[in-house]
C-alpha cells in the first residue's frame, strides 16, 4: 500500500509539473508527452484502472489543441534512446518496475492529458483514501522543487534531436547527390551504349553493302568468263568448219590435178619441158597447199589447247 501511495504521489507531482510547463510554453503537449515517456515506469496490468482514475479531466470551457501524433512520438523517442537512458539515470525519484513500455490504455490517457490545456489548479486531483498524507507531501515537494534539471534534459534531448535531424538531412542530401551522380553515370552509359550500338549497326550495314558489291562483281566476272568460254567454243567450231572447207577444196584441187594429168597424158607429145613445167607447177601447188594445210592444223591445235585449258575434261 505504501508503494502504491508513493506511486500515486509521484504521478500527481508529475502531472503538476506538466501542467506548469503547459501553462508557460507553446509546445507543451510535446513536453508533456516526453516527460510522461521519461518518468512513467512499466506497470502491471492491474494498475491501469487505478492510474486512469486519477488523471484530471479538463474543463468544458477550455479549448484543447491538437495532440501530437503517436508516430511522431515513436520516431522521436526511438531515435533518442541514449538521451532517455541518461534522463532515467538522472531522475532518482522515479520508481522503476521494469523496462517495458506503458500499456496502450495508459499511454492513450497520457496523450489525451498532453493534448488538453489543463490549468494548474485542476491538474492535481484530491488525494485518495489510504495515502493522502504521502501524496500531499509528494505534490508539495514536486511543486516547490525547481524544474531546471528536467528542462535542461529536455533541451539537451531537443538539441540531440536537432543534431540527428541535421545529420539525417545531410545524409539525405548526400544520398540525393549520389543518386544524381549515379543517374548521370547511367545516362552517360546509356548514351555511350546507344552510340556504340549505332556505330556497330552502321559498320555492319557498310560491311553488308561491301559484301553485296563484291558478290555482284564476282557474279559479273563469272558471267564474263562464261561469255568468253562460249566465244572460244564458237571460234573452235568456226575453225573446224573452215578446216572442213579447206579439206573440201583440197579434194577439189586433187580432182583438178587428176584431170590435168589426164589432159596432159591425153595431149602427150608436147615434150619433156611441158611435162617438167607441169610437174613443177603441181609440186609447187602441192607444197603451197600442204603449207596452208599445216598452218590451218597448227591454228586448230592451238585453239583446241586453249579450249581444253579453259574447260578441262572430267575423268
Amino acid at each position: 500500500m505504501l508503494r502504491k501511495a508513493r506511486r500515486r504521489g509521484a504521478l500527481r507531482a508529475l502531472l503538476a509539473i506538466c501542467s506548469a510547463l503547459q501553462s508557460g510554453r507553446r509546445r507543451a503537449p510535446t513536453l508533456i508527452a516526453q516527460l510522461s515517456m521519461i518518468f512513467w515506469p512499466a506497470r502491471r496490468a492491474g494498475d491501469d484502472k487505478e492510474e486512469a482514475a486519477i488523471v484530471p479531466v479538463p474543463s468544458a470551457t477550455e479549448t484543447a489543441p491538437r495532440a501530437p501524433s503517436g508516430s511522431l512520438l515513436d520516431s522521436l523517442f526511438s531515435s533518442s534512446g541514449a538521451a532517455a537512458d541518461q534522463r532515467r539515470k538522472a531522475t532518482p525519484a522515479t520508481p522503476s518496475r521494469g523496462t517495458s513500455s506503458p500499456s496502450p490504455p495508459t499511454r492513450q490517457i497520457l496523450q489525451q492529458s498532453a493534448g488538453s490545456r489543463v490549468p494548474q489548479s485542476s491538474a492535481v486531483p484530491l488525494p485518495s483514501a489510504g495515502g493522502g498524507a504521502v501524496a500531499t507531501d509528494a505534490v508539495a515537494a514536486a511543486t516547490n522543487a525547481p524544474s531546471s534539471a528536467s528542462v535542461t534534459l529536455l533541451q539537451a534531448e531537443l538539441d540531440q534531436l536537432r543534431r540527428e535531424v541535421s545529420n539525417l538531412r545531410y545524409e539525405r542530401s548526400e544520398d540525393q547527390k549520389t543518386v544524381g551522380e549515379l543517374r548521370r553515370r547511367l545516362d552517360a552509359a546509356l548514351e555511350d551504349h546507344k552510340r556504340t550500338t549505332e556505330r556497330l549497326a552502321e559498320q555492319h550495314k557498310l560491311e553488308m553493302n561491301e559484301l553485296e558489291r563484291r558478290h555482284e562483281r564476282a557474279l559479273d566476272e563469272a558471267k564474263r568468263e562464261g561469255d568468253r568460254a562460249a566465244q572460244i567454243l564458237s571460234n573452235v567450231r568456226e575453225q573446224e568448219g573452215s578446216f572442213g572447207n579447206l579439206a573440201t577444196r583440197m579434194d577439189t584441187l586433187n580432182f583438178t590435178l587428176a584431170q590435168l594429168r589426164e589432159s596432159v597424158q591425153s595431149i602427150g607429145g608436147r615434150g619433156e619441158a611441158m611435162e617438167a613445167n607441169m610437174n613443177t607447177f603441181a609440186g609447187d601447188l602441192r607444197a603451197t597447199l600442204n603449207c596452208q594445210q599445216s598452218e590451218q592444223w597448227k591454228r586448230l591445235e592451238t585453239d583446241r589447247q586453249q579450249f581444253r585449258h579453259i574447260f578441262p575434261r572430267k575423268n
